[in-house]
């Protein structure tokens, strides 16, 4: 089932007559409803004073329905990571936004693992959904220091979802984006220990079948996403763990095709 945001159906409820049709954007379960709102709902009001059309912003319950929901054509705009692009273009979707410089990623762990990597040894690292590229970095982490049949990897609903795991201690360590950690207050920060990973990628705004006065306001309305800042984008680059999203893809387009 669908979750609209009510918070983003309120701020747009004013009438419009600009549009014949709703447009929906949809965005995946990567952050809390909350986050979700703080991060699109400014732009998402700005395209719709743009435009005069009704846009929704609308968010997936689970990884999987949002992979589908994009499969299926479900909807008209979709922001995706940057690692889904050849996948959605390969669906039939354009690139119209994406993120001018990757997102800095950092495991954030109660342990210092140069002091005594044996410390690590049957500890929890909470990550996202494995269909994100925070997970894959994190696994690449694991096997880099050695730890990938010592340390359990499991997972949360959201990537803030994901520091409170380790801050209610339900976990030692956590994958988080730099975004999220640096709203930690000093006091818990100090208290923690980080290892940078490589850039995990950026973020792509794309549409299917999108008329040219929406792709020009969504361009026009970028400066209001509050998370990195975005150009306007008409072709994706293949990038690191493409495949294994791809594979990702796969395995739902086929799930989503049985009776």
């Amino acid at each position: 089932m669908l979750r609209v945001i009510a918070f983003i159906s309120l701020l747009l409820s004013i009438p419009t007559h600009g549009c014949e049709k709703q447009y929906t954007f949809q965005v995946g379960p990567f952050f809390s409803t909350t986050m979700s709102v703080q991060i699109w709902g400014e732009f998402t009001k700005e395209v719709r004073r743009l435009t005069q059309c009704d846009i929704q912003l609308i968010s997936a319950p689970s990884f999987e329905e949002y992979i589908s929901q994009i499969i299926h054509h479900e909807h008209d705009l979709y922001v995706t990571p940057e690692g889904y692009g050849p996948s959605v273009v390969k669906r039939g979707l354009s690139p119209i936004l994406q993120t001018q410089a990757g997102i800095t990623g950092y495991i954030v762990s109660r342990i210092d693992i140069h002091k005594n990597k044996a410390l690590f040894s049957g500890t929890h690292l909470v990550t996202p959904s494995p269909y994100t590229r925070m997970y894959l970095e994190a696994k690449e982490w694991l096997n880099k220091h050695g730890l990938s049949d010592t340390v359990t990897l499991t997972f949360s609903s959201s990537h803030d979802a994901s520091i409170l795991a380790l801050l209610n201690k339900e976990a030692e360590s956590t994958a988080v984006i730099d975004n999220i950690y640096r709203k930690l207050p000093e006091s818990i920060k100090s208290n923690l220990y980080t290892y940078k990973l490589p850039d995990i990628g950026g973020g792509i705004v794309s549409g299917y079948k999108i008329p040219p006065n929406i792709r020009s306001a969504l361009i026009k309305a970028k400066g209001k996403i509050k998370l990195s800042k975005w150009r306007k984008v008409y072709k994706v680059k293949p990038g690191k763990f493409n495949d294994e999203f791809e594979a990702m893809f796969r395995e739902i387009e086929l799930n989503s095709k049985k009776p």
